[in-house]
């Protein structure tokens, strides 16, 4: 959806799923990593070239077992201090400063 931005994890709930089941799906396919205990953080809906989403932010301690990039351009790791400088939408740019006591911890 945003090309060449960096964000968060994801994608669609499929039709009879919940969203921590979404959550812990997108995470084995995205980045080849179980979750166990995902706990569910904030909602948050947006509109994007006309069409309504609601992003469900879930957070969960990395374990530090290996992860693999399945989808996506790259990844890394930022505390929300370190953000400033990344090309971001201002849904996620928002989340993170919403969320920066529990991601500079």
């Amino acid at each position: 959806m945003f090309p060449d931005y960096w964000g968060f994890f994801g994608g669609r709930i499929e039709e009879g799923e919940s969203a921590e089941q979404a959550v812990r799906r997108e995470a084995i396919e995205e980045l080849g990593y179980r979750l166990t205990n995902p706990r569910p953080v904030t909602a948050r809906r947006f509109v994007h070239h006309g069409n309504i989403y609601v992003m469900n932010i879930f957070i969960e301690r990395y374990d530090g077992s290996s992860l693999t990039l399945s989808e996506g351009q790259s990844m890394g790791w930022f505390r929300a201090s370190e953000t400033g400088d990344l090309m971001m939408n201002d849904t996620d740019r928002s989340l993170v400063a919403e969320m920066k006591h529990i991601l500079d911890t």
